[in-house]
């Protein structure tokens, strides 16, 4: 699979070494600008967006080659909210999360192997917590330097007993830019983050993906349209979420603040069980979807698609409410 890596010449953008000192392996910096994210930082805004700039050259051109680019996240405590119960919680409670995600891996050829940059957009994690980035490369004798930043969120909603969020999923150009979704995490994966690592494709609840009559919409991993174009999908990673198209508007998706509510907006007769939402309108938007996830146990929410983003890139903008 063919990814978004790019050598180029460094303009005006800071380089932020991760490793500043000549050691073994290649060098690793990260490019500090006022567009792209290269330090650690704290947010209160659940599922902001951020840019980072990744480069990793030979810090000689007699050194080894570069073999491999690895970008992975680890999501401290969990990336899923928790329910907190009403007396007699500890922080021990609140399960571990096992190991990290990778969010992409890359083995390097041609004039990657003298120096590459990556430039990819991701949002942060939706419960409170820290993410730690690591940017790694390796070169052909298997020495690496590696550098990273963590992400910290103080989200204000930990007590509630649904978690909330709002979201940009970029608009897929192609069959090959999808973009993903994990629902009760609100965790969005790019699609390279899917076809080679089939651990992340088990967290898959909906995909962004362009429609063969035109337009683009939401869909499940179990759609027709979608499996009849994601051969590297391993099928029993598809999750069988159920959606359902709903009568509610904006104003009853908010009110929508319980556990009760969010299930019986999915429960509420006629609403017939879609894998596709089916051309979503660019203008007008505002529709609501009713979900349940393939989660132990299952989840169910609502989906607001809120709008269309046009500035810098296109995207989708929803928000959700699931029961945690």
């Amino acid at each position: 699979m063919r990814l978004y890596l790019i050598s180029f010449l460094l303009g005006s953008g800071l380089l932020v070494s991760c490793n500043p000192e000549p050691s073994a392996g290649p060098r690793v910096a990260l490019v500090g600008s006022t567009r792209f994210l290269s330090a650690s930082r704290s947010s209160t805004i659940p599922g902001d967006t951020f840019s980072t700039r990744v480069f990793a050259d030979k810090y000689d051109p007699n050194d080894a080659n570069l073999r491999r680019l690895l970008i992975t996240v680890e999501y401290v405590r969990s990336r899923n909210p928790y329910l907190y119960p009403s007396t007699g919680f500890e922080a021990n409670d609140v399960p571990k999360e096992t190991g990290r995600l990778v969010f992409l891996d890359s083995v390097l050829t041609g004039e990657q192997q003298q120096s590459v940059a990556f430039q990819f957009q991701a949002g942060t994690r939706t419960t409170s917590g820290r993410e730690i980035w690591r940017f790694n490369a390796e070169d052909v004798n298997g020495d690496f330097n590696e550098g990273g930043y963590t992400l910290r969120l103080r989200n204000t909603d930990s007590l509630l007993t649904y978690h909330r969020y709002t979201t940009i999923l970029p608009a897929p150009t192609n069959y090959r830019s999808r973009s993903y979704i994990s629902l009760l995490s609100g965790l969005a994966l790019p699609a390279f983050s899917l076809r080679q690592h089939t651990e992340n494709q088990s967290l898959i609840d909906l995909v962004y993906l362009p429609l063969s009559g035109g337009g683009r919409a939401l869909a499940t991993p179990q759609n027709a349209d979608f499996i009849n174009r994601s051969a590297f999908w391993i099928p029993t990673n598809r999750r069988a979420t159920q959606l359902r198209a709903t009568a509610l508007d904006s104003a009853a998706f908010v009110a929508a603040t319980t556990p009760a509510q969010l299930e019986a907006a999915f429960a509420s007769p006629g609403g017939t069980l879609i894998t596709s939402t089916g051309a979503l309108p660019t203008r007008g938007l505002g529709r609501v979807f009713a979900f349940r996830t393939a989660d132990s146990p299952a989840k169910t929410g609502l989906l607001f698609v809120q709008s269309v983003i046009t500035i810098p890139t296109p995207a989708l903008r929803i928000q959700v409410r699931i029961t945690k």
